[in-house]
């Protein structure tokens, strides 16, 4: 069985989350300067500029849970 779970958001919402997570755009560029292999920082530092851009963007968040595994047998 799997089970999805969806979460709507706004952008200045997730932009408040990545603030709260990171500080600031600009510290974030600094992390990821001293860290490139964090892949999800990049990728946030990604969606961050692009939801500074479109400030009226509502992004889907999805989680999907398998909770019978007895087809991977």
């Amino acid at each position: 069985m799997q089970i999805k779970f969806v979460r709507k958001v706004r952008a200045k919402d997730l932009i408040k989350e990545f603030e709260k997570k990171y500080g600031s755009l600009e510290r974030l560029e600094k992390y990821l300067k001293r860290h490139p292999d964090d892949y999800v920082a990049l990728m946030n530092y990604e969606d961050w500029k692009h939801l500074l851009e479109n400030p009226d963007v509502e992004v889907e968040e999805g989680v999907i849970i398998v909770t019978n595994t007895s087809f991977l047998r």
